[in-house]
């Protein structure tokens, strides 16, 4: 009966001690940095912060994965998945905390930045840990199951958020964030162990060439999740500030957070096996639809 529910929620990922704990992780780190999603850029405002330091926020931290995601991927081949999976959680679990501690305009685009850094070595180490321990037939599986882990995260964290920054503060809000990522910290380390695939074929790897990694497909998929990204930037940096200026209390605004994600989980979740039979090149126009679709019903709500 167990195996049945397992196989109709997620099927081979989820029967898996390893992925449970890591999508575990993902999901709490989630949760706790986007209960202050809503909070953030007001808690800059009432700092002082202007609308330019606001806006010089959200650049830093877009700013630092393009500055650092290629070493942290080289790190992530060289120092292995798990450990720099788990520094960077870490990393962004005593940032969450410092914001607590700085909340000056100028240390706050700084702590932006840093945080930035942090998730740069996040991403990529998950993303191969997955390559690495899954065998190809349930590859899009996993990662359509990740994607439901960070999705489920962001649509608990900013209502949780909302409703604690009203009653208890900005402060009570940043330190349960923190909170929240060393329980996520803890659920990965010593638990999962570097992916024994990787084990085995580290001394035989071979580097892959930089003309491989600026193939005209992929070329193609960075353009396009730059301009997304572009677009989101522009969301996130004036989305709190124009609700609260319409008179949005702090829960409204986390609730519009968790409607938006309401929203995207299911179709995230669904769309790991239906990229199987459909292929990565009809996947990806469908979810750009998609995105510029819901972005369009959003503002007209």
């Amino acid at each position: 009966m167990l195996t049945g529910l397992l196989r109709s929620l997620g099927g081979y990922v989820l029967r898996r001690r390893d992925l449970r704990l890591l999508y575990g992780a993902m999901f709490l780190g989630l949760l706790g940095t986007s209960i202050v999603f809503p909070l953030r850029l007001l808690y800059a405002q009432a700092h002082g912060a202007s609308p330019a330091q606001i806006g010089l926020m959200a650049a830093s931290f877009l700013l630092a994965p393009l500055l650092v995601q290629l070493p942290m991927g080289w790190l992530v081949d060289r120092c292995g998945r798990v450990p720099v999976l788990v520094t960077g959680m870490a990393a962004h679990a005593v940032i969450s905390f410092f914001y607590i501690v700085f909340s000056a305009p100028t240390e706050l685009i700084a702590l932006r930045f840093v945080e930035g850094v942090s998730l740069a070595a996040v991403r990529p180490a998950v993303n191969a840990y997955i390559a690495d321990a899954v065998p190809p037939e349930h590859r899009s599986e996993a990662y359509g199951a990740l994607s439901a882990a960070f999705n489920a995260g962001l649509f608990v964290g900013p209502l949780i958020g909302g409703i604690v920054g009203e009653r208890f503060g900005y402060g009570a809000a940043f330190a349960i964030n923190a909170a929240v990522e060393v329980l996520a910290v803890a659920l990965v380390w010593g638990r999962v162990a570097e992916p024994q695939s990787r084990e085995e074929r580290r001394a035989d790897e071979a580097p892959v060439s930089w003309r491989r990694l600026i193939s005209i497909p992929l070329a193609g998929a960075y353009a396009a999740t730059f301009c997304t990204q572009i677009v989101m930037g522009m969301f996130g940096s004036l989305w709190t500030i124009w609700i609260h200026d319409l008179g949005g209390s702090l829960t409204f605004i986390g609730a519009t957070f968790n409607r938006v994600r309401a929203a995207a989980d299911p179709a995230r979740r669904a769309g790991g096996p239906l990229r199987r039979p459909l292929g990565p090149r009809a996947a990806a126009p469908a979810d750009g639809t998609l995105r510029r679709r819901g972005l369009r019903v959003l503002m007209a709500w």
